[in-house]
């Protein structure tokens, strides 16, 4: 995948096939925002199943047990695409899931 980074962020690590997106905004608002993209997998059923599935992808073994739902995942479109977001409590840190359809109905699903 190809694209810019948009303004306001810059590319942190890449590490375990995730990119991180650092907030690079001015007087630090949003310090400790951090945007992981991460490819997911080839599927055709409801993308809502798929993000529920992958909700322990970017938590720490030491946080597992504290994570708790904010949101259940809720269909939605970004853009033209096929999409579901969750948010859960992660600690005392709140994490949004993304899931986005890249392929339209079959396809390639992007996380972050």
């Amino acid at each position: 995948m190809i694209f810019d980074i948009p303004e306001g962020w810059k590319e942190g690590s890449a590490q375990i096939g995730s990119l991180t997106l650092l907030s690079d905004f001015p007087d630090e608002k949003c310090r400790f925002c951090y945007v992981y993209l991460t490819a997911g997998r080839i599927g055709s059923g409801k993308i809502t199943i798929s993000v529920r599935s992958q909700r322990m992808r970017f938590v720490d073994d030491d946080d597992r047990g504290s994570v708790t739902s904010a949101q259940d995942a809720t269909e939605l479109t970004i853009a033209g695409h096929r999409a579901a977001m969750l948010v859960q409590r992660v600690d005392t840190k709140v994490q949004a899931l993304i899931a986005v359809d890249l392929r339209g109905g079959s396809g390639l699903e992007l996380y972050f």
